[in-house]
């Protein structure tokens, strides 16, 4: 997908993002690293929620636009329960 390029006022991205463009990814470890390999700018590192609140792992990073990217890892019981309903 290509969009036309975009016209940043700063190299310092917005501490205010309208609305990240999320990935539901299955390993975020590897994939952030990746990502940064790559030079996507780092936002956050990848952190783990607390079990009572849904116990998600979620970092942001930048695009070069300064689009932010959300990534998700489900809980390892949510994984479990994709994984068995794709065997069926």
């Amino acid at each position: 997908m290509e969009y036309p390029r975009s016209v940043r006022t700063s190299d310092t991205p917005s501490l205010i993002f309208p609305a990240p463009i999320c990935f539901t990814v299955d390993d975020i470890k590897e994939t952030y690293a990746t990502m940064k390999k790559q030079g996507v700018e780092s936002v956050s590192e990848p952190i783990v929620w607390p079990e009572a609140r849904g116990g998600w792992t979620l970092c942001f990073l930048c695009d070069p636009d300064g689009n932010l990217i959300e990534l998700v890892q489900p809980p390892v019981q949510n994984r479990l329960s994709r994984s068995i309903a794709e065997q069926d």
